[in-house]
């Protein structure tokens, strides 16, 4: 696990249910984050044949790469949202 201040962080929000399809965990990780001043960002990268990417989202955090909770997937929305849950699913928010 990445040494950082967000995984030092105690956390305990506990984010609610989906009301809609617009909410994605990317969607809540990102309102959260802008509410408590965390900068999340992501590195993608591509790997692959051209005709069957894998996209790899590894989420910074406050400018810390935390790949321990890096997402992937089909394409780049997918991923992102994948390493978000697991933001999400930390116990550091």
């Amino acid at each position: 696990m990445t040494d950082s201040e967000f995984n030092r962080r105690p956390g305990g929000y506990r984010f609610p249910a989906f009301t809609s399809p617009a909410h994605t965990w990317s969607s809540v990780v990102q309102e959260w984050a802008d509410r408590k001043r965390i900068h999340i960002d992501f590195r993608i990268y591509e790997s692959g044949p051209p005709h069957a990417l894998t996209f790899t989202a590894i989420p910074s955090i406050n400018g810390v790469l935390h790949p321990e909770y890096q997402g992937v997937g089909s394409n780049v929305r997918v991923a992102k949202n994948q390493a978000s849950e697991r933001i999400g699913h930390s116990g550091h928010c």
